[in-house]
């Protein structure tokens, strides 16, 4: 990893909690979670199924909301944003990427990909001009690998190739963090590391932060932070060969 990275918290979880309710039924999800998200960092979250991982992205992310606890992004409190903010930093600051790709089947991978940037705050709701969403949408494409692929629609790539275009579509808006649920999970070991090779060059080239839940562990272990969620609860993790072989067993 580059020594050169900016330090410091972009996005901060104090003492998160997230209770479900169902009639008598309680159940407790999150129970006190605690996160920094330094800038320019690759924070990993691992850990079984169903411990409540994709809860605390969704949160982070603002496509779900805490039942007590803080968010902080950039020193702000956006914990109670209303709904229409959430949508709009998501929109402006935010990326995502997930594991079952989410591309409009009617649309090429240049369409999905400069989408981001049609429907923003901006002017007539867009981010940028559709000229220069067009020709930044090129450029990413091509930076993924994918500069040939322009005009295939999702049925005409391979899994891997869906996910550069994923990749490439959360990137569209110059995100200052990127989400990532799972983002090699449908993929092949080859083609897995692969994509986490993108996603380790994005960040050593352009500083890019992401918060990644896997659990691919010799992925995870490549990361700047990495962190086992288990009952509720966050906690630091070492990655050390003979852990990562048990913990795969385990998950």
């Amino acid at each position: 990893m580059a020594e050169d990275k900016p330090r410091g918290p972009i996005l901060e979880a104090v003492d998160i909690y997230k209770t479900y309710e169902d009639g008598n039924t309680r159940v407790e999800v999150l129970k006190g979670v605690d996160l920094a998200v330094e800038q320019g960092r690759i924070v990993a979250i691992i850990g079984p199924s169903g411990v409540g991982k994709s809860t605390l992205l969704h949160i982070l992310g603002l496509l779900d909301s805490p039942t007590s606890g803080r968010l902080v992004y950039q020193g702000r409190d956006i914990t109670n944003l209303k709904d229409r903010q959430r949508a709009s930093l998501r929109a402006s600051d935010w990326g995502f990427i997930f594991q079952m790709f989410h591309l409009l089947p009617d649309l090429n991978a240049w369409e999905n990909v400069m989408l981001p940037a049609l429907v923003g705050p901006g002017i007539f709701g867009r981010s940028m001009p559709r000229r220069q969403a067009l020709k930044r949408s090129e450029e990413i494409l091509d930076r993924v690998g994918l500069g040939g692929r322009l005009l295939h629609r999702p049925n005409q790539l391979s899994g891997g190739e869906k996910q550069r275009v994923a990749i490439a579509r959360a990137l569209m808006n110059s995100p200052k963090i990127i989400f990532c649920d799972e983002p090699t999970g449908n993929l092949d070991p080859k083609t897995s590391q692969e994509i986490f090779q993108l996603i380790l060059d994005y960040n050593q080239t352009y500083r890019q932060t992401f918060v990644l839940i896997t659990h691919e562990h010799h992925l995870a272990a490549q990361a700047d932070a990495v962190y086992r969620m288990d009952d509720g609860r966050l906690r630091p993790a070492e990655l050390t060969a003979s852990a990562i072989a048990a913990d795969n067993k385990m998950d």
